[in-house]
Formats: C-alpha cells, structure tokens, sequence
C-alpha cells in the first residue's frame, strides 16, 4: 500500500539543481548553483572571478525544510536557521526563483535569492 501512496507523492516544487546561468554566458564571471534533495539536504556554491580584491569562491552545505506554501527554512552548519519566503515564475519555460530584491547604488534594484546576489534557475 505505501509503494502506491507514493507513486502520487508530488515532489516539491524546491527540488532539484539551480543555478544562475541563464544562457548569456556571464556565469565565466559570476555564478551561482544550489542544490534542494528531497530528503532535506543540500549544497551550494557561489564564485566570481575578478582581481585578489573582488574574487570568492563560497561553498557549503545545509539542511532544509517546508515551512509554509511558499517559505522554506534553511540551515546551515554552525549557523542559525533562516526563513526565506521565495518565488518561483516561469518565463519562456524556464522556472525563475528568487526571494530578495538588493538595493545597489541609489533606487537600483537586483533581484537574487538566498545569500546570492543572483536569480537561479532551473531548465
């Protein structure tokens, strides 16, 4: 009976690879990919290429969990959880996911999600 119940078991909308390459080929510069598993656990790297002032490479892993329809919360090791309230659109087919808009320089706004200055996707 389980093994049935779990044919129609949907996979949550979160799951699966992100990343922030969008097919404009800047990722070469700056890139970010996140993993979400189903059974709660995830990875995510985050790196920019530049000189020795304005280069990174941040990697890690975290657990996760639903918390409500569109909110998820996520933990990294040695930190506290964080609430992330996030949303995903689809444009041209491919799903959009975000949760931040970042205010640089004046009015300007750029949307990212999570600890990334960047939206991800998923093709």
């Amino acid at each position: 009976m389980n093994r049935f119940l779990n044919i129609f078991k949907q996979k949550d909308e979160i799951c699966g690879n992100w990343s922030s390459e969008d097919g404009s080929g800047f990722s070469m510069v700056k890139g970010s990919w996140i993993s979400f598993q189903s059974d709660g656990t995830g990875e995510y790297e985050s790196c920019s290429n530049g000189d020795d002032e304005t280069s990174y490479n941040y990697a890690g892993k975290f657990t996760w969990k639903r918390t409500n329809k569109k909110q998820i919360e996520i933990t990294e090791l040695n930190k506290s959880p964080e609430l992330i309230n996030y949303k995903i659109k689809t444009i041209n087919g491919v799903k959009e996911l975000s949760n931040l808009s970042f205010e640089v320089e004046g009015n300007y706004k750029v949307e990212g999600f999570w600890n990334f200055y960047q939206t991800v996707y998923k093709l």
